[in-house]
C-alpha cells in the first residue's frame, strides 16, 4: 500500500469499506511505513505516536478487514501475524534473532510441483518463508 497519491478515502471506497476516520488514519499509517511488513502491535504503537487514537483491538479488525478485501495481506506465523502492505504475491524472510519479517527482493523462489489438494478442496495460495540469523564468525 505505498503512497500512490491516491487519497485514503478513495483508497477505502474503491475497496468497498467506508471511510471512517479510524480507517483513514490506518491507511495513511501504512502508506508512510519505510518496511512493507507491519504487526498489529507495531501498526497500533506507531498510530498512537501518530495522534491516532485506536484500542489494539480496533487496530487488529481495522488490519482484518484490509486484508478481507485485498488492501493488506495477512502473514500467519504461529503467535504472530503480520500484515504486508505489498498484498502482490511474493515471498519473506523472518528473521530469528530479531523477529522481524522482511520481503525477499528480486526474483522470487518458484516451486515447480505442488501436490494436488484432496477431493473436495482447491490450492488457495502458498507462502514461502525463509528463516534467516546472523551468520556466526568462526576465525
Amino acid at each position: 500500500m505505498a503512497s500512490s497519491g491516491v487519497s485514503s478515502e478513495t483508497v477505502l471506497r474503491d475497496a468497498g469499506l467506508r471511510p471512517t476516520r479510524q480507517r483513514r488514519g490506518m491507511v495513511e499509517l501504512l502508506q508512510t511505513l519505510s518496511s512493507d511488513n507491519v504487526s498489529a502491535d507495531e501498526a497500533h504503537r506507531l498510530a498512537a505516536e501518530a495522534g491516532l487514537r485506536l484500542s489494539l483491538a480496533t487496530t487488529y479488525n481495522i488490519l482484518n478487514q484490509f486484508a478481507k478485501v485485498g488492501l493488506v495481506r495477512r502473514v500467519d506465523l504461529g503467535e504472530r501475524t503480520w500484515f504486508c502492505t505489498s498484498p502482490a504475491g511474493h515471498h519473506h524472510f523472518l528473521d530469528l534473532s530479531t523477529g522481524r519479517l522482511s520481503d525477499i527482493p528480486g526474483r522470487q523462489p518458484v516451486l515447480d510441483h505442488l501436490p494436488t489438494p484432496p477431493p473436495g478442496y482447491e490450492v488457495e495460495g502458498v507462502d514461502i518463508l525463509v528463516r534467516i540469523r546472523p551468520a556466526i564468525c568462526r576465525e
